[in-house]
């Protein structure tokens, strides 16, 4: 009896889905390494012109079934690769008509929100800020956009969590430190949309007056940790639970953290917490 012969099978034949995802991966990729593909005209212009190049092919009468699948495949390959720099191209605060960088030239100030609570350094705190407007003169324009705000450190002066600000036009680029084998990080605070940040004195600050109510998370946020406070009286183990429970860790001295870091297990005062937030948010949607 004959049999046909056996030939070994590729990975990617093993694995269909790793094909479908490599041209996916490659579109990500490229929006994040090569300029030319931020720009969506120059994109959807390749794009098009790709599938009127394999739709002349396959019109063609004398083709093979071989060739025909390949075009076929290459045209599903190139679909994933567009939609990849969809997606980064709408995750992309910069491409955004009201972001706040397109203004920069004409603002004179800004008006920010704290997103995030402060984060002690060894000379200033370090903010997550959203940019809300645009001051020049007696106008103000909504923007959108993020950025870091390093304020040097004032026993006077304490800045929190979801408090507005008025600040100096003094935006500049994220920029590395310049060191050898360092992390990338101003690539690493770009794919979070953080492009720019600012290096402040307290006088070129001014704290708008809260009159605003805080939600229903940051009460049961808040409550919680009073609780944790009014029960555990040891100042360490308070601020580890905190962070494992309700994943504030702002209060975690440096010599923990590193020593957590050290030792691989950093991520544990962390994880319970968005746990925690995620339930917090069901009961809210069931409730609400």
């Amino acid at each position: 009896m004959q049999h046909w012969p056996i030939s070994r099978a590729y990975f990617w034949e093993k694995a269909p889905f790793f094909r479908i995802l490599i041209p996916f991966i490659a579109g990500i990729i490229c929006y994040d390494r090569f300029a030319i593909f931020n720009n969506i005209h120059a994109v959807t212009s390749f794009t098009v012109a790709a599938f009127a190049v394999g739709f002349l092919l396959l019109s063609k009468k004398k083709l093979s079934i071989s060739v025909a699948r390949k075009i076929n495949s290459s045209a599903i390959f190139v679909s994933l690769f567009f939609i990849a720099l969809i997606i980064s191209f709408a995750h992309d605060d910069r491409q955004k008509s009201d972001c706040f960088a397109h203004q920069m030239v004409t603002a004179e100030a800004w008006k920010v929100q704290v997103i995030a609570p402060p984060q002690e350094k060894e000379k200033t705190r370090k903010l997550k800020v959203s940019v809300q407007n645009a001051l020049c003169g007696d106008s103000s324009n909504i923007v959108s956009g993020k950025a870091f705000l390093y304020l040097y450190k004032d026993s006077s002066f304490n800045v929190h969590e979801n408090d507005q600000l008025i600040i100096p036009n003094h935006f500049q680029p994220v920029k590395n430190a310049g060191n050898p084998f360092e992390m990338d990080y101003a690539r690493f605070a770009a794919r979070d949309n953080f492009y720019f940040q600012q290096f402040l004195s307290l006088h070129d600050v001014v704290l708008l007056p809260d009159h605003s109510k805080p939600g229903l998370l940051a009460q049961i946020h808040q409550f919680s940790l009073n609780q944790l406070a009014r029960f555990i009286k040891d100042k360490p183990t308070l601020t580890l639970l905190q962070a494992m429970l309700v994943g504030e860790d702002n209060a975690l001295d440096e010599d923990t953290r590193q020593a957590y870091s050290q030792t691989g297990i950093i991520h544990i005062v962390s994880i319970s917490g968005s746990h925690v937030v995620l339930l917090f948010y069901i009961i809210c949607a069931l409730f609400a």
